[in-house]
């Protein structure tokens, strides 16, 4: 469940990003738009007499100051907004690396490896969890599950399923079978 919420997340993030940055081109697109139109209407300027054009000069300054402020205004909104942006997907992925690596380390942990004198594996022991753990032979195949409860210790063993491995199982460890759980106890 948490690896759907993270891909999730990380989707929205990168979604996020990419609309921030769509509406930041948008408005640079704009803007060359709007001097493009300046450039046409300084043509038309020259054209006209002297006195409308000093008319015109003034209402131009004034414009010009109003749109000199709001652009230096949205080009810091972009570039914090980018920046914001950044530092935030930096973050998750960060902290994703930091749980995926805890997580690895975490299930590394619950393993014991058994090895003989020599230095070749014997198995390992996985705890199971409420006092019960699953033993491996070196190849992976799984020799049983002893459980214990109190002073009694079960144990579950793939082998119980058939009547000579019972036997034998009984003989080797002396262990009792119960036959009305179908399942081996210490003796």
């Amino acid at each position: 469940m948490w690896l759907i919420t993270l891909v999730l997340t990380i989707a929205y993030v990168i979604w996020l990003t990419r609309l921030i940055n769509f509406g930041v081109n948008r408005l640079d697109r704009i803007a060359v738009a709007s001097e493009t139109t300046a450039f046409a209407v300084s043509g038309m300027f020259k054209a006209m007499p002297p006195e409308v054009q000093e008319r015109a000069q003034q209402a131009i300054e004034r414009v010009r100051r109003e749109v000199t402020e709001e652009q230096r205004a949205r080009v810091l909104s972009a570039q914090q907004s980018r920046s914001l942006t950044n530092k935030i997907f930096i973050g998750i992925l960060v902290v994703v690396g930091a749980i995926i690596l805890l997580a690895s380390f975490a299930h590394a942990a619950e393993q014991t490896r058994f090895y003989s004198p020599n230095g070749t594996s014997l198995g390992t022991a996985v705890p199971q969890g409420q006092g019960s753990t699953r033993y491996y032979d070196a190849s992976g195949r799984s020799l049983g599950t002893p459980t214990t409860n109190g002073n009694t210790t079960t144990f579950y063993s793939p082998m119980a399923a058939s009547p000579a491995a019972r036997s034998g199982l009984r003989h080797r460890h002396s262990q009792e079978h119960d036959d009305d759980n179908d399942n081996w106890r210490a003796a």
